[in-house]
């Protein structure tokens, strides 16, 4: 994701090619790392789909 922009959807040219606003993933990230977790996507090429991981600490009750 590039730092300096919130919302992008790029094609594999990096140019603009998709329709929506892109804020979906940011929105997620934002979340995640508020509560100390990460996300990263994995892909194994292109064609072949992605799939985005979530990954957020486990507390107990006693620290909620």
């Amino acid at each position: 994701m590039r730092e300096n922009m919130k919302f992008v959807r790029v094609g594999q040219d990096g140019q603009p090619k998709y329709t929506g606003t892109g804020i979906g993933l940011f929105l997620v990230r934002q979340l995640v790392e508020a509560h100390q977790g990460r996300v990263w996507a994995e892909s194994e090429g292109l064609g072949k789909g992605s799939s985005f991981i979530i990954e957020l600490p486990k507390k107990g009750r006693e620290e909620i």
